[in-house]
């Protein structure tokens, strides 16, 4: 009777969903996609039969807050959005964590309450402000996305600048980059030049997509296993649909855009998220966990640790067998390891 949960995934480790939506089926896609957006700033996309992931892209928030609805508008490549904070936006499919495609503005004074669409013609948005006792009703431009993303790749053929995401990268991360590829590209160089026993007369411009986490972690990102796979699968099966391939290569511009939508926001734990957590796991909510308690848990964890691994985080953290350590100790041992 009524409504049935047929089916839980999990789909989460640190995280939360805020917001979701159906992908409409754009230039003869096929696949039934659910897109998700979490609090973290990221938009993910699950197969809507197997729940298998797809794909991960930035936000379209400048603000950086949480999506909390998302809404495609009929007949075309956008879809609108409002976020757990004061702001609204419009932002283009397929998502592609692309700055330019992207728009994003103030709407409410102290937070938007919910959005609705007018679906014939794609030409207004209605947005509500609850305690501010206002309904606000604007006209959509998305010529205004098409104009600026035209704009970026012209300064990009014109080597105004190398990439469209050069906004969200700094001259010297940038840099970083370019020579961490270069250098995986030489050593994967010297090993094929190994195996054939030869030299090639010109260096690959891509790299295995079994290189992707060690540069990752060049670059001081840190993925779980759960991220380094849903990474590998991301670039494994993105031209599948299309070409019916499996992508084994990639070169520095499609890592680019891969790492600029993989890297964290924010930082990943803050000491008042750490306190909450160590206050959820002891038994007395005092932020205080033995070393037993805590070996426990991390043996246990949806990610569990080996010995090794143990030992290691008891030699960071300075603790015996029969000490204990406070989420401070904890957060000052770990965050500045």
């Amino acid at each position: 009777e009524g409504v049935c949960i047929i089916e839980r995934v999990k789909i989460e480790e640190n995280c939360f969903p805020s917001a979701c939506m159906w992908h409409p089926l754009l230039n003869g896609d096929y696949e039934d996609r659910i897109v998700v957006s979490t609090s973290n700033d990221k938009i993910k996309q699950y197969n809507a039969d197997d729940k298998c992931f797809r794909k991960l892209t930035r936000g379209p928030t400048k603000s950086r807050m949480p999506i909390i609805s998302f809404l495609p508008l009929a007949s075309s490549h956008y879809a609108a959005f409002s976020t757990a904070g004061t702001t609204i936006g419009l932002v283009k499919m397929p998502f592609d964590g692309n700055p330019k495609r992207e728009i994003e503005a103030f709407a409410h004074p102290l937070k938007v309450q919910s959005i609705d669409v007018h679906n014939i013609g794609c030409s207004f948005l209605a947005s509500t402000g609850g305690l501010d006792r206002s309904i606000k009703v604007w006209k959509m431009n998305t010529q205004q996305i098409d104009d600026q993303e035209e704009v970026a790749v012209k300064q990009v053929e014109s080597k105004e600048c190398c990439t469209m995401y050069s906004d969200l990268l700094s001259e010297t991360l940038l840099k970083k980059i370019t020579e961490i590829f270069i250098f995986v590209l030489a050593q994967d160089e010297k090993e094929c030049c190994k195996e054939d026993e030869k030299l090639d007369t010109g260096l690959s411009t891509k790299v295995h997509v079994k290189e992707i986490p060690n540069i990752f972690r060049a670059l001081g990102f840190f993925p779980s296993e759960k991220e380094v796979k849903d990474i590998m699968s991301q670039v494994s099966m993105q031209d599948f649909t299309t070409t019916g391939e499996i992508k084994v290569e990639l070169t520095l511009d499609e890592f680019i855009v891969l790492y600029v939508n993989y890297k964290r926001s924010r930082p990943e734990s803050s000491l008042e998220e750490i306190t909450e957590a160590f206050q959820t796991l002891s038994n007395d909510n005092s932020a205080l966990l033995s070393w037993r308690e805590l070996d426990k848990f991390l043996s246990e964890a949806d990610e569990p640790m080996n010995l090794q691994e143990q030992k290691i985080c008891q030699d960071i953290l300075s603790i015996n067998k029969d000490g204990v350590i406070n989420s401070k100790s904890f957060s000052k041992a770990v965050l500045q390891s």
